[in-house]
């Protein structure tokens, strides 16, 4: 079955314009959030991978009239607390608060690039926290929820699906783990629980 579909680049993301290190969770929330309420008509399934599935789950509390259902991959909920700053010593944490920006490293052993983050980020970010202490107890998403998720992610834990399962108050949640699956989930076996995850939540609102 064919689908209508948009598929986007954030700012500061693959070809779209501006720097990532200049953004912070706000501005690619409005960036979804233009192309929910812009670009689309009638009842939307939202799919986001890593940090694109945090800003699928955000704005499905934000759209719950609109948003008929989220799809998840390798969900980076609360990544700039939980795998940012939690991890920096006291040391980085000074060095990012003077100089606004710090180059993270991977947690992969194959991977020797880093990448910038900015505090503004870090700050930023803590108005939509889910999983921590600081956020709401439950997640205020009802609709049906997809959370597909490598057991193999070192770059982000699989735990993190299993507990935005517990925490989201919606019944309909189907956590699927692919045990020799790492953070891309990029092949084709991979892509096909996808799909089948689009089916099955389409289905489930039938």
């Amino acid at each position: 079955m064919g689908y209508n579909f948009i598929r986007f680049d954030n700012f500061g993301n693959g070809i779209s314009s501006g720097e990532f290190i200049d953004q912070t969770i706000s501005d690619w929330l409005s960036g979804v959030n233009l192309v929910i309420q812009e670009l689309t008509e009638g009842p939307v399934l939202l799919i986001g991978s890593s940090m694109g599935a945090w800003l699928a789950l955000i704005a499905a509390k934000l759209h719950p009239q609109k948003v008929i259902g989220v799809i998840t991959l390798a969900a980076a909920t609360d990544f700039t607390k939980e795998l940012i700053w939690d991890k920096f010593t006291n040391e980085e944490k000074d060095i990012i608060k003077k100089q606004g920006i710090y180059d993270v490293c991977s947690n992969n052993p194959e991977c020797n690039e880093s990448y910038p983050i900015s505090y503004n980020l870090i700050e930023d970010s803590k108005k939509y926290l889910m999983l921590s202490k600081l956020s709401e107890k439950n997640i205020d998403i009802y609709c049906p929820l997809h959370l597909i998720h490598g057991v193999q992610d070192i770059d982000v834990p699989y735990t993190i699906s299993l507990r935005i399962a517990e925490k989201v108050e919606s019944q309909k949640v189907v956590v699927k783990l692919i045990k020799d699956a790492n953070h891309r989930l990029s092949r084709e076996e991979d892509l096909l629980i996808l799909y089948n995850s689009i089916e099955e939540v389409l289905k489930s609102i039938e």
